[in-house]
């Protein structure tokens, strides 16, 4: 090693020229001996001669990357002469270097050794050097200085616009109005890197002068064809939307003008015109309300769908040029993800064009947008219909990939219009044009769950068109038909199942044996789609199926695993359906098959053979309890905490050792091969571009690496987390079977929580929760817990440590530094404990915990911010950059998670519910972070969630609140008045909630003076609608009745007698089988005789009206049913009728005369009986 610190000039130059030689052995073993230089700090005064020396620019440049590579690291190990001397080589080089490539590394270099030298002062040569370069006659110089100061913005970006952004101004404007275009170029990328830095009112006020001009060149390189410098200045548009839009904010709508001018103009090349959408796509993203401007959206739609047309021309054009089997096999290949993950397009120019789109129909919820779309698109399918050749393949796979592509906001609109929808599906379903029927399944496949139940309307015709495009001959074909029809069969209904499955399942099990590998996979998936829509109508077919479905749990080969975890992810489907009785004769065979599957180190295998393993116990309970001591430490081991290690490529002469990342596996799939790896280790001569720099992977080694070990670390969680749930579900059937495991699997449990991270902590709580409770099964509390602090009733001594420890780690999850997945179940797992356990379970943490609970909440109430953007509001400060800019982003208004906030206020309840009248104390804390949630500009979810919050309390404390009724009833009545749209079923359960939450209140605190006062306000309020009932708000009836219950049960009774309480109630009856049965109706009656006659005097006729009608909606209902309470009810209710004929029998009679014949002699039976 020592010989190889001491080579010279001539020997590094040999060295490197080695990496140029295209041979990989050779390259290989320069590289190690590279790798060996690079740790001896002498390397680097060498590789300045060769800079300064070597004649053949590759090397030299090869040279000027190591150094960048390797410079920063080691910079500070010089003394302050050998940096003097480096620095002056380097400004020498710079300025004698006629080779561009060379030229851009060494700047690179400078840049680096100038994040640390110009920030403490000591390299003043190079700013007066960049300054003379800028003004210097000689172009190349000026090409130079530009170069540098993109370094500077790049490494010193905040410095530059701190102590020097005057003078960076002036020159970048200097340089944009050069007469070169070159030098236009390089400034303009310049602008687009320092924008990031600029945060402030007066600089962004300066700053904004350079945009003209940035424009002016990316118009002038649109005018003459340049391709390359057009997409580089249209990026540095993008950079600065990215980076703070109120920098452009005058000049939006004529820049989006402008790129639309671009995107249209058919004689530019079309990355160009698509990547000025890129631009656009920035500015919806940050300021989506510009587009609805009604000139640039309407240009904006046009101009999609010129481009769409554009595009598909283009991709036409580029498949018929490059020829290839498995197009279509890559080609939609995320059919049921979310839009952001699908790629529905294989081809460069398009992302921005349709990304687009989506903005526009997931932004703005506008049925007009919506609608013009919608047309638009109709109008392009019926031109294309009426064409011939290749317009009409175009016309009909535009418009059908521009369809599935709306249907992300559309949905509702596209329902209105199924007729037209479906249409379009059977032609292009019936298309032969490979594409036009690819983008038919695709579009079926992404509507299939947005347009349901209404696409299902055709679901006979659907069916029929796709599996008569089954096709042994075309496998291509058959596989894109089974990939649409797999989610349309999983939504189909189940008695319209009864009609297609028998043809269905005759249809697949003909393809099982003529499809290719890619065919079977589908075929079984689609199998699995029918399992989980026919549910029990599946079992005639089990004892075919499950021949088959074993045969593929048999298969070994690497390519065929994905085939049989196909097969066991439908096995676990069926097992749920089938039951116990079909299964029991399977049962040893299915566990040693997926036993054996666990030891193929599978990742998706593993995960859906434990969720199989899960369904099976599960089903069996106690029949499983024999395979424990088998399944259990094979899902032990699997939980377990696996370290890994990272090999670089050099620590070992064996490539293949680089990847071997984790201890105990034997394989994973989706691994490099040594032939990859290899490639992997340097690009060849012949690989070089004459415009790029040499490529050298070391480079990019780590980042690879990186990937793969990201990867697989995430297979490895999620084995993790599969293997955590099936313990719990387990644990759960088997329930004291379980007891023997119960020490090692809390342990391991336990661990994982503590130790890894999101879905295996998930999954990890929830098993844990399962596992305490068997616990508290086999050491149960002494007695019932009371409310309290402290806990009057203690936990048990043998499980208290592993309870403490649990609820220590759940405790620290709830952060906003953790998941929030995380945070939610943690919640609930804490809540789940209290219920368990009682005030005991928090011991001296309850302070803690109610603080981490309510400081969720406080968080997740900040996001009602209201959005701000009149930057002039803000004055210049000397504060830091990145405070400033911090505290300006957090006026925007950020969704928060509804599932994070009822799950804090289920916790809260808890605890609220466990130290009893302690909570007092924390009562105003809690309802003061209820409140901020509520305002004008409030969603409806988060008013929703205030008025549930708010009932959840009321009943768990009694009248703790009675000092906030005021607030509760003003919150209650503005739901209440909010604004009703027919159809909106949001608002339609705020109403109801709201309601209730008047309930609550009157339950709990219907003495508190309030109460009364307010009565005749909410009366008024709720009247309507009682008294304007259409099909949807005959849902709050119940509600409204429950409400009027308990007023009538506190509220004084001249007070009920003036706002026709009684009245009101009466007509809101009968309620419902499903409000509790007629019991809460015979309570009010019982107690409205005993303690309020007057009120049922006044209003006798109509509660024999409602008695009687009550008794005839609802008899057979409780008659059917052979239960004694229900039966009591009925009688009660019964006995109420006879009690009140008796005494008031002249108005009993008159009732009793407008009854149907019919309803007369079915009381009368019953009155006899």
């Amino acid at each position: 090693m020592s010989e190889l610190f001491a080579w010279n000039v001539e020997q590094l130059s040999h060295l490197l020229s080695e990496l140029l030689i295209p041979n990989t052995e050779v390259v290989r073993k320069a590289q190690e001996k590279l790798v060996l230089l690079t740790e001896n700090p002498n390397l680097v005064p060498t590789l300045i001669e060769v800079l300064n020396s070597e004649e053949r620019s590759d090397i030299r440049q090869l040279a000027a990357i190591y150094l960048k590579n390797n410079i920063a690291h080691i910079w500070n190990r010089f003394g302050e002469k050998f940096q003097h001397n480096m620095k002056r080589s380097l400004l020498n080089i710079l300025q004698e270097e006629e080779n561009i490539l060379v030229l851009n590394s060494v700047i690179q270099i400078i840049g680096v050794i100038a994040r640390n030298s110009l920030s403490e002062g000591r390299w003043k040569e190079l700013f007066q050097l960049v300054r003379q370069m800028t003004i210097n006659e000689n172009v190349k110089y000026r090409i130079i200085a530009q170069k540098i100061l993109f370094c500077f913005a790049e490494f010193l970006g905040s410095e530059i616009v701190r102590n020097d952004f005057d003078w960076f101004v002036e020159t970048l404007n200097k340089a944009l109005n050069d007469e070169d275009l070159r030098v236009r170029i390089e400034s303009v990328q310049t602008v687009g890197k320092i924008a990031d830095f600029i945060k402030r009112k007066n600089k962004i006020k300066k700053f904004r002068i350079l945009l003209k001009p940035t424009l002016a060149v990316l118009q002038y390189c649109i005018d003459e064809g340049f391709t390359r410098e057009s997409l580089l200045s249209l990026d540095v548009l993008d950079e600065i939307t990215d980076s703070y839009s109120p920098i452009i904010q005058p000049y939006l709508k004529e820049i989006i003008e402008f790129t639309f001018s671009i995107a249209s103009n058919q004689k530019i090349d079309l990355e160009v015109r698509t990547g000025s959408f890129s631009y656009i796509l920035g500015i919806g993203n940050k300021q989506p309300e510009i587009l609805l401007d009604e000139n640039i959206l309407e240009n904006l739609i046009e101009t999609i769908f010129l481009l769409s047309v554009d595009v598909i021309n283009y991709e036409r054009e580029e498949e018929a040029e490059n020829e290839n089997e498995n197009y279509y096999y890559s080609m939609n290949n995320n059919f049921n993800e979310e839009f952001e993950d699908e790629v529905e397009y294989q081809l460069a120019p398009n992302r921005e064009t349709f990304q687009l789109l989506e903005i526009i129909c997931i932004k703005f919820d506008s049925e007009e947008i919506f609608e013009l779309l919608l047309n638009k698109i109709y109008l392009i399918f019926q031109k294309a219909t009426k064409e011939q050749g290749i317009s009409q393949k175009v016309g009909l796979e535009v418009s059908i990939r521009l369809l599935s592509l709306i249907s992300v906001g559309a949905f509702e609109i596209m329902k209105a219009k199924i007729e037209n929808i479906f249409e379009m599906l059977k032609i292009a379903l019936n298309e032969k044009d490979e594409r036009v029927f690819t983008a038919a399944c695709s579009c079926l496949a992404n509507i299939s769950d947005r347009l349901h139940p209404e696409i299902f309307i055709y679901s006979e015709k659907i069916v029929e068109l796709i599996v008569g495009r089954f096709d042994p001959n075309n496998q291509r074909n058959t596989y894109r038909a089974l990939r649409a029809i797999e989610p349309f069969l999983e939504l189909i209904e189940h008695d319209q199942m009864r009609v297609y499955i028998a043809p269905l399942m005759d249809e697949l099990s003909d393809l099982i044996p003529k499809g290719d590998q890619k065919v079977k996979e589908m075929v079984v998936s689609a199998i699995s789609a029918i399992v989980i829509s026919s549910k029990e109508l599946i079992i005639p077919y089990f004892n075919n199926l499950i021949t088959f479905i074993l045969e593929l749990m048999n298969l070994k080969l690497d390519n065929e695993l994905e085939l049989r975890t196909k097969a066991t992810e439908c096995l676990s489907l069926l097992t749920i359906e089938v039951g116990k009785e079909n299964l029991s004769k399977h049962l040893k065979t299915i566990l040693e098959l997926a036993i054996e599957g666990l030891a193929l180190d599978y990742s998706e295998l593993e995960q859906y053979t434990y969720s199989l393993i899960a369904n099976l116990a599960e089903i069996f309970e106690h029949e499983f309890t024999p395979y424990l001591e088998i399944i259990l430490p094979i899902l032990f081991e699997a939980i377990k905490i696996k370290k890994t290690r990272f090999i670089k490529f050099g620590e070992q002469n064996n490539q293949i050792s680089a990847i071997n990342l984790v201890l105990g596996m034997k394989g994973q799939q989706n691994l490099p091969t040594k032939e990859q790896l290899d490639e992997l280790s340097v690009t060849s001569e012949s690989d070089f571009d004459e415009d790029e720099e040499p490529k050298l992977n070391k480079e990019n080694e780590d980042s690879e690496l990186s990937n793969i070990k990201n990867k697989l670390e995430e297979n490895i969680m999620d084995k993790q987390a599969s293997a955590l749930k099936a313990i719990g579900i387990i644990a759960k059937s088997v329930k004291e079977d379980f007891v023997d495991y119960l020490e090692l699997a809390s342990e391991l449990v336990l661990n994982s929580i503590k130790k890894c991270q999101e879905n295996v902590r998930i999954h990890g709580i929830g098993t844990m929760v399962e596992l305490i409770y068997i616990w508290s099964q086999v050491f149960p509390l002494e007695e019932p817990w009371v409310a309290g602090l402290p806990a009057k009733v203690l936990i048990p001594e043998k499980i208290e440590k592993l309870i403490n420890q649990f609820m220590n780690s759940l405790i620290s999850f709830l952060s906003k530094e953790i998941d929030v997945d995380v945070v939610i179940v943690s919640c609930s797992g804490i809540a789940k404990m209290i219920n368990l356990f009682g005030p005991a379970v928090m011991g001296s943490q309850s302070e803690r915990l109610i603080k981490k609970v309510l400081k969720i909440l406080m968080e997740e109430s900040d996001c009602q911010m209201v959005p701000n953007d009149n930057l002039d509001q803000f004055e210049d400060s000397d504060e830091d950059e990145e405070q400033y800019y911090s505290q300006q982003q957090n006026n925007f208004q950020i969704e928060h998670d509804i599932n994070l906030l009822d799950s804090a206020i289920d916790c809260m309840s808890e605890i609220v519910k466990a130290i009893g009248p302690e909570f007092s104390k924390i009562s105003e804390d809690v309802i003061n972070t209820i409140f901020r949630f509520h305002n004008e500009n409030a969603m409806i979810e988060d008013k929703i969630f205030v008025v549930d919050s708010l009932s959840m309390l009321i009943n768990g404390t009694g009248n703790v609140f009675g000092n906030y009724i005021s607030q509760i009833f003003e919150i209650s009545l503005y739901n209440i008045n909010y604004k009703y749209n027919q159809g909106n079923e949001k608002i339609l359960n705020l109403l109801m909630d709201s309601i209730y939450l008047i309930g609550s209140i009157y339950q709990n605190m219907g003495s508190i003076k309030e109460c009364y006062s307010s009565l005749p306000v909410i009366v008024k309020s709720i009247e309507p609608f009682v008294k304007n009932t259409n099909t949807e708000t005959l849902k709050l009836t119940d509600t409204i009745a429950f409400t009027l219950a308990k007023m009538l049960k506190s509220a004084p009774m001249q007070l009920l007698i003036e706002n026709s309480v009684l009245n009101l109630f009466l007509s809101s009856l009968p309620l419902k089988e499903d409000f509790g049965g007629l019991e809460q109706i015979s309570d009010i009656f019982i107690f409205l005789f005993q303690e309020r006659e007057e009120l049922v005097q006044n209003n006798v006729q109509q509660v024999f009206q409602v008695l009687i009608q009550t008794l005839l909606e609802q008899s057979s209902f409780f008659l059917e049913q052979k239960d004694t309470k229900l039966e009591n009810v009925f009688n009660t209710t019964l006995s109420l009728v006879l009690e009140l004929s008796s005494k008031y029998q002249q108005t009993f009679t008159k009732v009793w005369e407008l009854l149907p014949e019919k309803s007369q002699n079915f009381l009368q039976q019953i009155l006899e009986k």
